[in-house]
């Protein structure tokens, strides 16, 4: 756990992200909880959130360098707005995209998603092709794991247990 919460603050201070239209109250204006900022605030629940205003749902996370990366770790709340098929992609140049895993018919709220072997990017991108209930998707984090926490990755299969217990690791 200290080695995965050292990356995961080294990962929320660097890491920028992207997304497709943020849902808003008026053009251009977001809903206060709802922001795309929101997805690396390193909080979960359903007021640090972001919702998109499309159907057309991806997040893109530029982690400043190339890094070894060993999976994602997203979150959501059980309702129609749950990610259920997905991929995710990865770039050096955030131009040329390879698809390096896909996910169909997912039912929890939140996920642990390791790849295959550790790959190579600077940029992670998830784009979601439909929902639970085929509602616009909300996210409430998106964290990309490198290769310096991916011991972590064997110990848990629930980002939400993951979350508390690095919250709490002294309870060890």
């Amino acid at each position: 756990l200290v080695d995965y919460n050292v990356e995961k603050k080294n990962y929320l201070d660097k890491v920028l992200i992207k997304t497709a239209y943020t849902a808003s109250q008026r053009e251009g204006e977001p809903f206060f909880h709802t922001l795309q900022k929101h997805l690396i605030d390193g909080n979960i629940g359903p007021r640090s959130s972001w919702r998109v205003d499309s159907f057309d749902s991806w997040v893109e996370a530029d982690l400043g360098k190339e890094e070894e990366i060993v999976g994602v770790v997203w979150g959501s709340q059980l309702g129609t707005r749950t990610p259920a098929t997905y991929a995710f992609y990865l770039s050096s140049d955030g131009k040329t995209w390879r698809k390096v895993k896909s996910v169909k018919n997912f039912k929890k709220a939140n996920a642990i998603d390791v790849f295959e072997k550790a790959e190579q990017a600077r940029f992670v991108k998830m784009e979601i092709y439909t929902t639970s209930g085929g509602d616009f998707v909300l996210l409430d984090e998106f964290e990309v794991v490198n290769s310096n926490a991916r011991k972590i990755l064997s110990y848990y299969n629930d980002r939400d247990k993951l979350f508390y217990d690095a919250n709490d690791m002294f309870e060890f």
